[in-house]
């Protein structure tokens, strides 16, 4: 027992002598993962989105789907450890690894909202992707080499490369995943300083057992028929230029209506080039095509000798020099050398030409100095011409500027309505740059300040707008009440968060925090409740709701049926919906569901007139109607919509 004198002089502070409640929750010895919500699976193994409560953060973790068999614990564990070892800003970092109360492993990685290369593609192949330009895929792949390259110096190959095995974040995360069939290689030149301290026997009898392991269409010949060559560093090189020939094609580089026939064509090298595919937002590059096909070769001599290599012929295209895999020619050389100094060699030209002409007149009229003089008079009042108006064009172009920043406001605001955070910020800053006396994308600057709880930064960008409403100074005042309470280098406690929302004056600030708040990741029953609560708040003409909330891994059902009239759908903006269920509603306006991310809505028994409204959704996948309502629409005009009646 601890000494009476232990408690004496805190309890004569008024103060409690145990304050340190992290530490407590550690002595607790609760489990620490929780709301296990999948998100991903592979052959072997499922990835889930789960809530690590002693570090309080959304992560990653992957289990094994079903084995109870010691060498696929093992061989599972073997992948943690050999990722654990490879620290890259673009290979995705393990956290911790360990066994769950069944005694079955586990390991947990950094979460990555976004998508992987693989649906990206697909999304710029089904056109459903604004833009899609070689530079950004540039860019991408360069990350890709860059953690290839780094894995390679630690002597280690992934052999399973692919656009699924590379995660994309919603701010420019690029990371290279599922090590599970990884290898290490013997090299005797190997720098011991650098050797990660990993058994290879050991590592390599769990990742490799001798089967056929890889992805058809992007499987090295090597890895089919062991006997061309061995699994090496060109083995990852060859993946790499399938991952640059899909970036450039929208499609795989192999692909066989039977496996024989996909495996025979990757043996024979059977590639069809990147340039005879029709990219709907590129020509394909004659050069970029040379640099996949040469990593494509279906001999190893004849690939990229390493990915620093086929990373430098990447950025010698990007600034405008000759491949390695090109074989360019003299003339072509002196092309890409005019290209790259189009300014000057245009000057050079035309001094030439000047000069040449210049000394003719001085040959042929050394008699006609009067001629000369007048003809140097006019060139000299054309420069006057030109001055004039080359400040005429400036002051155009200023113009067009002050006319673009109220559209460039107006898209960083549907930005912001649709949780696109990173594009908001740019877009309104940029409308603030072309007219500075544009105070718009300042409020809305602050607005998404506020909903990232930076309340700092939302303080001193409103210092510097010129007038505030009273709705904008009320919201401040409340700011910086919060401001007070909220640590600057954490956010707000749910429960702060509810209360805060709860005093908002009006409703955009309330679902642009509570939907930056989603994108947190955080338990489940806490973005059922900010639902809720929004439409309470933004609805509160109705006493008695009935609503229903499904959390899937790719979006929510929310079924609202039978609820009285609902004027606002704010609740909902930004959030990826499956399925929305207005079905015996009240609801008449189609424009207020207009802004959601939906893919499928039933208004059956609703009073839903405006059709073309819903129709022209850009996400809007299937609409349920009533039987005989809407005869008179023609829906072949809408032909990526099914429209079913019940």
């Amino acid at each position: 027992m601890p000494k009476l004198g232990h408690y004496f002089e805190p309890a004569l502070n008024g103060h409690d002598p145990i304050d340190a409640p992290i530490y407590e929750n550690f002595l607790a010895g609760h489990p620490r993962y929780k709301d296990l919500e999948k998100i991903d699976e592979g052959g072997a193994k499922s990835i889930f989105a789960v809530f690590d409560e002693l570090t309080s953060r959304p992560v990653a973790m992957a289990q094994l789907k079903s084995s109870d068999e010691r060498k696929d614990y093992e061989h599972f564990l073997s992948e943690a450890f050999l990722t654990a070892t490879l620290e890259h800003p673009n290979i995705i970092p393990l956290y911790d690894t360990g066994l769950n109360d069944k005694l079955e492993p586990y390991f947990t990685m950094k979460l990555i909202e976004g998508q992987n290369l693989k649906e990206h593609i697909s999304n710029a192949k089904d056109k459903s992707l604004a833009s899609y330009t070689i530079q950004d895929l540039l860019d991408l792949f360069l990350k890709v080499c860059d953690a290839i390259a780094f894995a390679h110096s630690k002597n280690i190959i992934h052999l399973d490369l692919k656009p699924e095995n590379i995660r994309l974040g919603h701010y420019g995360e690029v990371l290279v995943c599922d090590w599970g069939i990884a290898k290490i290689i013997e090299d005797e030149n190997y720098s011991h300083d650098s050797r990660i301290d990993l058994d290879p026997n050991i590592i390599n009898d769990h990742t490799l057992d001798g089967i056929i392991k890889g992805t058809i269409g992007y499987m090295a010949p090597e890895q089919i028929d062991t006997s061309l060559a061995s699994k090496n560093k060109q083995t990852d090189i060859y993946q790499l230029g399938g991952i640059l020939y899909s970036l450039l094609t929208l499609e795989k580089p192999i692909s066989g209506s039977t496996l024989e026939e996909a495996m025979n064509k990757t043996i024979n090298g059977e590639i069809i080039p990147a340039t005879q595919f029709i990219n709907p937002f590129f020509k394909v590059p004659e050069a970029l095509n040379a640099v996949a096909m040469k990593a494509l070769s279906s001999e190893q001599d004849l690939r990229y000798s390493s990915v620093s290599e086929l990373r430098e012929d990447i950025l010698q295209w990007r600034e405008g020099f000759a491949t390695s895999a090109e074989n360019a020619s003299f003339l072509r050389s002196f092309f890409l050398l005019l290209k790259r100094h189009r300014l000057i060699a245009s000057l050079l030209v035309i001094f030439l030409l000047l000069s040449t002409l210049f000394i003719y007149e001085i040959r042929y009229n050394e008699l006609k100095a009067i001629q000369n003089a007048e003809l140097a008079l006019a060139n000299e009042q054309k420069a006057i011409q030109a001055l004039a108006l080359y400040q005429q064009q400036k002051q155009q172009t200023e113009k067009a500027g002050v006319e673009a920043s109220p559209r460039l406001t107006q898209v960083g605001i549907d930005d912001l309505t649709l949780g696109r955070f990173v594009s908001a910020r740019k877009n309104l800053l940029r409308a603030r740059e072309l007219d500075p006396n544009n105070d718009l994308p300042l409020y809305f600057l602050a607005i998404l300040q506020f909903a990232e709880q930076d309340f700092d930064a939302m303080i001193q960008t409103l210092k510097t707008k010129r007038f505030l409403t009273k709705d904008t100074q009320q919201l401040l005042k409340l700011v910086r009440q919060y401001q007070k309470i909220k640590s600057p280098r954490h956010r707000l406690s749910f429960k702060q968060l509810i209360s805060l929302i709860h005093e908002l004056p009006f409703t955009r600030p309330s679902y642009l925090i509570a939907l930056h708040h989603h994108q947190t990741h955080p338990p489940l029953h806490e973005k059922i409740a900010l639902i809720k609560l929004l439409f309470a708040k933004t609805n509160p003409h109705i006493s008695k709701w009935n609503i229903k909330i499904e959390n899937l891994a790719h979006g929510y059902n929310i079924d609202l049926s039978n609820n009285p009239y609902i004027r606002s759908f704010e609740a909902l903006h930004g959030l990826p919906i499956n399925k929305l269920n207005l079905q015996n509603s009240l609801l008449t306006d189609a424009e207020l569901v207009t802004k959601l991310i939906v893919k499928e809505i039933d208004i059956r028994n609703t009073n839903i007139r405006k059709l073309g409204l819903l129709l022209a959704m850009e996400n809007l996948r299937s609409l349920t109607l009533s039987k005989h309502t809407h005869i008179h629409w023609n829906f072949l005009h809408y032909p990526r919509v099914t429209v079913s009646r019940k």
